[in-house]
């Protein structure tokens, strides 16, 4: 039960829930990409996606330009 309280409650966050249907919709995108649209600043984004990550929503890929 503690399981199934903990990814509910990773999904009753606004901001996580958008980035799930932006990433549904688009495949891949990057911080910068969540922080555009949702208009939030790099450290919340890169918050809520580690959230994501640790809840095994999403995974990342690391590319250096």
């Amino acid at each position: 039960m503690k399981r199934a309280a903990s990814f509910f409650k990773v999904l009753a966050d606004e901001a996580r829930l958008k980035m799930l249907w932006l990433l549904l919709n688009h495949r891949e995108l990057c911080v910068y990409d969540f922080m555009a649209v949702l208009d939030i600043t790099q450290s919340k984004a890169s918050r809520h996606l580690r959230t994501l990550y640790n809840a095994s929503l999403i995974s990342d890929r690391r590319a250096g330009h």
